[in-house]
């Protein structure tokens, strides 16, 4: 990829300064700091969702059990 750079008439140093920036190394405080927090909000959403799938699953697990006790009761 660098060598198509360079042979488009763009210094090694420009092409690099461009990547960067595509990485958002160059960008103000602000925006960083803005990027941070969204990927934060991501992550933690991400979390949040395991943990009420997890939730979810125990509840099914305990209300399956109980009526299947309750079934057991019944048959008697």
């Amino acid at each position: 990829m660098l060598l198509n750079q360079a042979k488009r008439g763009q210094s090694k140093r420009e092409f690099h300064k461009k990547a960067m920036k595509s990485k958002g190394l160059f960008r103000s405080k602000k925006a960083q700091l803005a990027r941070a927090d969204s990927r934060f909000n991501k992550l933690s959403r991400r979390r949040t969702e395991a943990k009420r799938r997890r939730l979810y699953k125990k509840r099914r697990f305990l209300e399956e059990l109980k009526r299947k006790r309750n079934a057991k009761r019944k048959r008697y």
